[in-house]
């Protein structure tokens, strides 16, 4: 029961404090569910070892169905404030592969692709970077352990970063670049590389937006024909001018522009619905039924990158 407990404070301390008001049930104070949830020793620190390595996932394993257990690896690293806390009689925010406090953490989650499943697995904090071969060994020791506690991982999905490439490259000998690897727990079997859609999704549309030139022009091929010159022109500007013209009408062709979309802040760049408010059909409407109307520039071409 006091395990239920727990996982309610963690995931929502009203919902306990709700429960705990009721009176229906004698609970802890939240105060002392606190400090039992920061006791426990399941922090990335400790999880680094060789013994505590994937312990939850462990243990999870056994209540999980077969059809749970068919997985993709995910990785991603996100960046952190970099401070230490002291909780629960450990020092947290230290790094992986350093004495001082950690700026990033490279996250590894397993996503079943027979069924809704998803978890993270494992949490590696650094400092500044860790270089390609150090990266494939935690990636490879991830799988492997995976694999040894019931689960089939099929390949890893991760962003188009260097050091993800490099460590990816190492699943081959000799060292190379590939959409399919041996397997490390068996050669016979392949495992997969899959470079995530939406970071490049992400990054296509924030290249646009950075391009430093009058109208923040991208400049592209002819998609029909890639021999063809000069270049194809898709002007960022043109959607702004878009938006400024439909943005007092009720009715509007280009449904879902919005200033939030066209000028995005940093954090914001990774919202990839926001992507998806530029590169829709809806856009692609408006600038074809008024880039003639207003005379917008290079409506044309600028309706065909974004289809």
């Amino acid at each position: 029961m006091m395990g239920l407990f727990c996982i309610l404070q963690s995931i929502s301390p009203h919902a306990y404090k709700f429960l705990r008001n009721s009176g229906y049930l004698n609970i802890p104070h939240p105060r002392t569910m606190r400090k039992i949830c920061t006791s426990l020793k399941t922090n990335p620190q400790t999880e680094q070892s060789n013994e505590n390595f994937l312990a939850y996932m462990k243990k999870k394993g056994n209540i999980l169905k077969s059809v749970d257990k068919t997985v993709i690896l995910m990785l991603d690293e996100i960046h952190l404030k970099s401070y230490l806390d002291f909780k629960g009689g450990n020092i947290l925010g230290m790094a992986y592969n350093s004495e001082q406090a950690a700026t990033s953490a490279y996250v590894f989650m397993i996503q079943s692709l027979l069924s809704p499943f998803k978890e993270v697995v494992h949490i590696m904090p650094v400092k500044k970077k860790i270089d390609g071969e150090k990266l494939f060994a935690v990636v490879k020791k991830t799988i492997v352990e995976l694999d040894g506690i019931g689960f089939k991982v099929i390949g890893v999905v991760s962003d188009n970063n260097s050091i993800n490439r490099k460590a990816m490259s190492n699943f081959s000998f000799p060292p190379k670049l590939s959409i399919v690897h041996p397997h490390p727990s068996d050669s016979s079997n392949p495992l997969f590389f899959v470079i995530d859609s939406v970071h490049i999704f992400r990054c296509i549309r924030n290249n646009w937006i950075n391009q430093k030139n009058a109208g923040q022009c991208f400049y592209f091929p002819d998609f029909e024909d890639h021999n063809k010159f000069p270049l194809l022109e898709a002007n960022f500007s043109t959607l702004k001018q878009l938006y400024d013209i439909e943005s007092n009408n009720l009715v509007k062709f280009a449904y879902g522009l919005t200033l939030k979309a066209l000028c995005p802040t940093n954090l914001e760049k990774q919202n990839v619905k926001l992507v998806l408010k530029i590169f829709n059909n809806f856009v692609i409407q408006g600038l074809q039924l008024l880039g003639e109307q207003h005379k917008l520039i290079s409506y044309e071409t600028t309706s065909i990158f974004i289809s």
